[in-house]
């Protein structure tokens, strides 16, 4: 074939590829071989009060290319020649006297027509902080975080925090997204981010998954309620991380069992809760090789103890339930041994003495005015620890102590009626007792109690525990609860709580058994604000038995609700708490917060 023929097909073959080309519509800006042409981009810069700005900053931006930056003029007007196509931020900035202020237009459009962004206000830049969580891990560093579409990108520290400073607040109230990245760990986003010019925004915490399977493990365990059989409302979680949590429906097996499936190596605080009950948090470590991880048995429980410098021997709570009166109980403290102490609810606000030389007797009684002016109390005639009590008077601020009666009897549990006017109490000549009601009345002299009413007579009480009141509490309806320990008297040959009319005059019939037990001496029994709920304590040297119940008005659908058992039960006016003193071994003297139970609230 000679050349010219060459160059003649040559020819027809391009002149086919031009035709082919133009018929697939691919011309203007369709044709992937046409460049777009450059855009341009044009506008004002304002301040806060609409005053135009010189030498402001003014650039496009987005994750592939900047344009250059341009500076406003006297007028504050900018244009950005020359732009190449595409989606762009636009952001203002420039410093006022040690101050940066910024905005930042988002998402424009930018092609061969020109655009104008008429009057952006630059004000006071913002902070973005927070933190992100690598799951099962003991460290949260070198994770990516990027402040999506303006090419600014941080890595995180080893607790998870991370911050982008000098951030402009964004024109017509858009918002930020961040993005996060990390190796073998989800991808994670966070959006709808709105910045106000100048704050600081801490955005909530994230937690990325861990994608690799190797680094997994099945964490497992047993929980148990205090004095409940049915665990219904149990709930264990994994902080910090985004695992369901396992929750108790439903279980008549106490202890229950929980399970975790597969999670990664790494360390984890695990928290067991009910709303009875007081959570408990467990720091804990998955480590390589451990494939199965058995956790120990774990009890709630629903009591906890005031500081150990609160011991007492008896306490009251204020009308209202915001502090605790109690005798001081720690005999190797002969300067503060007996008298009468005012704490909060915790224990740790104050704890002021208000007596000297109280010489409160031990497990004899104090009751608080409903006033909460007055609180009376069983004084030992001496230091002794057998000697007589008689009752004594003192303001609930303080000062000199009144006695109220003679040393004659022993007396012991004094209550104040719920209107204040009299004062029921239990009185003994060391052999038999009884329990009677007298008036507070106020003399130029100051408090005597008058006519002293019998309630009832012939308890037996040698002072020595037989027959010993261990509570007295005069109700709303005129009804009197007592508890006592030991056996003997009149109608009364049980040890446990009992109730009857204030009114009774000695008839036996009029006593009510609430509870009794044959076992060791340990009860106290209380009313709530309502009176129409008790609270009560038994010991009856059966470990399943033992605690704290309440039950109704008349002592039915008695529930256990602590194990703990102690005495000079109170309930506090929200009907939320009992605080009693501790009686157990090695507790002895310490004074106990309970929670009640939302059902018997």
């Amino acid at each position: 074939m000679n050349i010219e023929k060459k160059e003649s097909i040559i020819k027809v073959l391009f002149s086919l590829i031009i035709l082919v080309f133009l018929g697939s519509g691919c011309t203007g800006s369709n044709n992937p071989l046409f460049v777009a042409p450059p855009g341009i981009i044009q506008g004002t810069i304002l301040d806060a009060e609409a005053n135009p700005i010189k030498s402001v900053s003014v650039i496009l931006e987005n994750k592939l290319q900047n344009s250059a930056s341009v500076l406003t003029d006297a007028s504050g007007n900018f244009s950005i020649q020359s732009a190449e196509p595409g989606v762009y931020d636009l952001v203002a900035s420039k410093l006022i006297q040690a101050v940066s202020y910024k905005a930042r237009v988002r998402y424009l459009n930018v092609h061969e027509e020109a655009l104008t962004a008429k009057d952006i206000k630059i004000k006071p830049a913002g902070i973005i902080t927070g933190t992100v969580i690598l799951e099962g891990q003991t460290t949260n560093v070198g994770v990516s975080v990027n402040l999506e579409g303006t090419g600014k990108t941080v890595l995180s520290d080893a607790t998870g925090k991370y911050t982008f400073s000098d951030i402009a607040y964004t024109v017509g109230n858009l918002t930020y997204t961040i993005g996060f990245f990390k190796d073998n760990f989800a991808l994670g986003k966070v959006q709808d981010i709105a910045l106000v010019a100048g704050d600081t925004i801490d955005v909530e915490s994230i937690t990325l998954q861990n994608l690799n399977p190797d680094d997994r493990a099945d964490l497992s365990g047993s929980v148990r309620l205090d004095s409940r059989s049915d665990l219904s409302g149990v709930k264990v979680e994994l902080l910090g991380t985004t695992i369901n949590p396992v929750e108790i429906i439903s279980s008549s097996t106490n202890p229950a069992t929980y399970e975790f499936k597969k999670l990664p190596f790494g360390s984890y605080i695990i928290k067991f809760s009910h709303e009875d009950y007081i959570s408990q948090e467990i720091p804990l470590t998955l480590k390589t090789g451990q494939p199965n991880v058995v956790l120990n048995e774990i009890t709630l429980i629903s009591y906890s103890h005031l500081p150990v410098n609160i011991q007492a021997s008896e306490l009251t709570l204020s009308p209202g339930g915001f502090q605790i009166a109690y005798c001081k109980d720690n005999p190797s403290n002969t300067t503060h041994n007996g008298d009468i102490f005012l704490t909060d609810l915790h224990g740790t606000a104050y704890n002021q003495k208000i007596t000297f030389n109280g010489k409160c007797g031990k497990g004899r009684g104090i009751s608080w005015s409903n006033d909460g002016k007055l609180l009376v109390f069983s004084r030992r005639v001496s230091t002794s620890p057998g000697s007589f009590t008689y009752l004594a008077l003192i303001s609930s601020s303080g000062g000199d102590i009144t006695k109220l009666i003679a040393e004659t009897n022993d007396v012991s549990q004094p209550s104040f009626a719920p209107d204040g006017n009299s004062i029921v109490y239990q009185s003994s000549n060391g052999v038999v007792g009884k329990l009677v009601e007298a008036t507070l009345v106020l003399k130029k002299s100051g408090y005597v109690l008058e006519n002293e009413v019998l309630i009832f007579d012939n308890f037996l009480n040698d002072q020595v525990g037989i027959n010993q009141f261990t509570s007295i509490e005069y109700g709303l309806s005129g009804r009197i609860i007592y508890s006592k320990n030991g056996v003997g008297g009149i109608g009364v040959s049980s040890k446990g709580a009992f109730t009857l009319p204030s009114n009774a005059n000695n008839n036996t019939s009029l006593i009510f058994t609430i509870n009794t037990s044959v076992g060791l001496d340990e009860h106290a029994i209380t009313y709530n604000l309502e009176n129409d709920k008790l609270a009560f304590s038994i010991l009856d040297g059966t470990p399943s038995q033992n605690g704290i119940y309440m039950s109704n008005i008349d002592g039915t659908n008695a529930e256990r609700i602590s194990s703990a058992y102690g005495l000079s039960l109170e309930i506090t006016d929200n009907g939320k708490y009992i605080y009693f003193i501790d009686s157990r071994t090695g507790f002895e003297r310490r004074v106990v917060r309970l929670i009640i139970p939302k059902n018997w609230q």
